[in-house]
């Protein structure tokens, strides 16, 4: 219910507004961890990734929703090619671990 909830919250805000805040992080995170509390580490490491890598952007991320102001370190324009090729190496990396980990098994 909580995570219907920030979905639902998430769906009439903009992007990068309370679906990219620490509010929104928190929420998800308790929902998962009582249904499933091992997920939970790995869903907030990777929740507050994608924020820091979101706010690479030029769009600021209104991580402390609801306040007004977000944050931004302006390197990137989302759909341009330093934004593509740092996506690029992120899944190769991303690839090779899970590859590493299975392999491990």
């Amino acid at each position: 219910a909580g995570f219907a909830l920030t979905c639902a919250f998430a769906s009439v805000s903009s992007h990068r507004g309370f679906s990219h805040s620490f509010a929104a992080l928190a929420l998800e995170a308790f929902s998962l961890w009582l249904i499933f509390p091992a997920a939970a580490v790995p869903f907030v490491i990777a929740f507050a990734s994608h924020l820091i890598l979101d706010m690479t952007n030029k769009r600021p991320v209104r991580i402390f929703y609801p306040a007004k102001k977000g944050i931004s370190f302006g390197w990137f324009y989302a759909d341009r090619l330093a934004n593509k090729v740092c996506a690029a190496i992120g899944s190769l990396w991303l690839i090779t671990e899970v590859l590493f980990l299975l392999r491990q098994h």
